[in-house]
């Protein structure tokens, strides 16, 4: 793994795991979010 790919996937955990607070605490502002960043992962 090169150093971009290890960005792209710190982004794309980071993405779900704001995914799925957003999902908990309903808010669908985060969900989109954080499947923005798993997009940019």
């Amino acid at each position: 793994m090169n150093k971009d790919q290890v960005k792209g996937e710190a982004k794309d955990i980071a993405g779900k795991i704001q995914e799925e607070a957003g999902k908990m605490i309903g808010s669908t502002e985060q969900q989109a979010k954080g499947l923005q960043k798993q997009t940019e992962g």
